[in-house]
């Protein structure tokens, strides 16, 4: 799946929490913009915490197309630099399998 919604990143996340939860969605592509969260009336702190309430773990996709484990200061770091961040979450049951992608 891909989550290109200009800051409606959040309400997604949260909409589908069935979905995650039955672990019926698999790896996802999300860009992570803290500029449109914050214009659809969000937080770069409440899609994180989305990601954490669906326990999903979480990538960067770096400029090589590589995906690296990362964390909240991570990501916040990038987009401080680069404006926004292009992560890749996944529940633990695909995990594995996307590392091998």
């Amino acid at each position: 799946m891909k989550i290109d919604i200009e800051g409606s990143e959040t309400k997604a996340l949260n909409g589908a929490h069935k979905m995650f939860a039955a672990r019926k969605v698999g790896p996802t592509v999300i860009e992570f913009n803290p500029g449109w969260l914050k214009q659809m009336g969000s937080s770069s702190t409440e899609l994180y915490d989305e990601f954490d309430r669906h326990q999903l773990k979480v990538f960067q996709l770096t400029r090589l197309a590589r995906a690296k484990p990362t964390n909240r200061s991570a990501v916040w770091s990038t987009c401080n630099h680069e404006g926004f961040a292009n992560l890749v979450i996944c529940n633990s049951d695909v995990t594995g399998a996307f590392r091998k992608l």
